[in-house]
């Protein structure tokens, strides 16, 4: 009896926990479809803590270059890891090209956004390791990272720790393209 109690309130927590994590659908003008974010928890009120950008260049899906305060910088999304499109030593990859077209989209040249940083601000490449936060509606902003794992166009990377909130919901969004099959997650019919 004792044991079967167990079991159906582990059912109810994962029951309750799958259905917290619910994304939510976004129109951007520069896109021509909807994209999803996580609405509970990835929306952002403050612009206090973080760095004002311009963006110049999108490198690749996870790499874009900027104009600070400070100057141009290289700037690699933390969390994040789309396929490779111009890495000097390995091909492009499967849903690269697409990964990359998306940032390009989102980020478009000259538009502002915002940066907020972990704990370490420069990796080992020297580029600044940050979060992107687009503007939305009635200052509130996205999270750009989080978007690109939701939508399929990147996995979480989480080889390195950074924000334990932040790891969470990626593996959440994650889980939740796969399931969707969005983007590189999309399965063939008959698979």
């Amino acid at each position: 009896m004792k044991r079967c109690f167990v079991i159906v309130a582990l059912i109810v927590l994962l029951t309750a926990t799958l259905l917290a994590f619910r994304p939510a659908e976004i129109y951007l003008p520069s896109l021509s479809y909807r994209v999803y974010y996580n609405h509970d928890t990835i929306i952002w009120n403050s612009i206090e803590e973080s760095t004002v950008a311009t963006v110049l260049r999108v490198v690749d899906g996870d790499t874009i270059k900027v104009i600070t305060d400070d100057g141009t910088e290289t700037l690699r999304l933390i969390g994040v890891d789309t396929p490779e499109t111009v890495h000097p030593n390995k091909d492009v990859e499967f849903y690269g090209p697409e990964a990359s077209a998306f940032t390009k989209t989102v980020l478009y040249e000259g538009r502002t956004i915002w940066l907020t940083f972990g704990e370490e601000k420069r990796g080992y490449y020297g580029r600044l390791l940050c979060y992107v936060w687009i503007y939305y509606k009635k200052a509130a902003f996205v999270h750009f990272n989080s978007m690109l794992i939701l939508n399929g166009f990147s996995e979480a990377y989480l080889k390195y720790d950074f924000d334990p909130f932040f790891m969470e919901e990626f593996k959440k969004a994650q889980h939740w393209a796969e399931d969707m099959e969005l983007g590189m997650w999309k399965r063939e019919p008959g698979e």
